[in-house]
């Protein structure tokens, strides 16, 4: 029977997997809500990447 710890752990990220994978199947329900209204997926993940970005490190991008 493996320690009351590492149970705990196993069980955190089990939980954490499983949001991950709820929030993932979200984001695709919205990025093909987007694509239904003719907005290009591709398009909005890459914005919302470079977005993330700049929010993690602001000087590492010029206003364009």
């Amino acid at each position: 029977m493996p320690s009351p710890h590492l149970k705990s752990y196993f069980d955190r990220v089990k939980r954490l997997s499983d949001e991950r994978a709820e929030l993932t199947a979200d984001i695709a329900e919205v990025l093909k809500e987007a694509e239904g209204d003719g907005f290009d997926p591709a398009t909005i993940r890459r914005l919302v990447g470079e977005e993330l970005r700049r929010e993690r490190d602001p000087s590492g991008f010029a206003e364009k």
